[in-house]
């Protein structure tokens, strides 16, 4: 699966994790921007609403009922549910829903609720349910369970809001592996969620953050970028093509 529907990075080292979950939000009595999410496959996933979707929620919850195509931050680190969320509480609705299944190997922060534009369909938008695109730092392989770490950091932080939670840095764990060293390296990911594992389909090296004077694409908004994008974007026919070092992903079967 390639990327369907964001945009492009707006430079090399531009860190992202987001992707696109269809299912039906419920939220705890407590809280109307805390619950579960009950997928199109028939899970209870632990998820939060944030930015314009948990505006919805607080104003207008009627916009955030039914079967909806949410954009949504993955998360894969049990402690930052915890700590950012603190959602289950004894007497819950949604602690019904998920009190059978161990913590949570993956939770979500809905964002906001994908429309179709003016030229799309709402199948268009289904088309890319459950794809995330994730790019960031591998902090760690683990070659025979294979998975991966990736840090992933915000790119831009308000003055003064440095240390306020949201602004930290996370590690996300995906399945997939790839040849070689490649820890310390900065990757752009294709993935796929099957249940609640994320899952590599394709990859692409970007830089080597791990060489103290590693080579660092330059910005698009780099002149010498703009003056040689269309060359080293497209071939003769207008195809894009990758970077001179690449690496397509092996994953494994257990």
């Amino acid at each position: 699966m390639t990327n369907p529907v964001f945009i492009a990075p707006l430079f090399p080292l531009m860190y992202r994790a987001v992707g696109l979950v269809h299912g039906r939000f419920i939220p705890t009595l407590k809280k109307v921007t805390k619950g579960v999410l009950l997928t199109d496959d028939g899970l209870s996933i632990p998820a939060r609403l944030v930015g314009r979707a948990g505006l919805f929620g607080k104003i207008s919850p009627d916009t955030i009922r039914g079967d909806l195509v949410w954009s949504a931050y993955p998360h894969t680190e049990v402690a930052l549910w915890f700590e950012k969320s603190k959602a289950f509480l004894p007497n819950d609705e949604a602690l019904e829903a998920v009190k059978n299944q161990p913590l949570p190997a993956l939770w979500l922060e809905l964002r906001d609720i994908r429309q179709p534009k003016k030229d799309q369909s709402i199948e268009e938008i289904r088309q890319g349910n459950n794809y995330f695109s994730i790019r960031g730092q591998i902090i760690k392989q683990d070659e025979k369970e294979g998975k991966l770490i990736v840090r992933i950091c915000r790119n831009k932080i308000p003055k003064g809001k440095e240390k306020d939670i949201q602004n930290q840095p996370f590690n996300l764990m995906i399945d997939g592996f790839l040849p070689g060293n490649v820890e310390g390296q900065f990757w752009d990911f294709d993935v796929s969620r099957e249940g609640e594992i994320l899952i590599i389909e394709n990859g692409t090296f970007v830089a080597d953050l791990s060489e103290p004077n590693a080579e660092v694409p330059p910005s698009p908004a780099d002149p010498k970028q703009k003056e040689e994008g269309k060359n080293k974007q497209t071939d003769a026919s207008g195809t894009k093509t990758q970077p001179k070092k690449t690496g397509k992903i092996i994953r494994l079967v257990k």
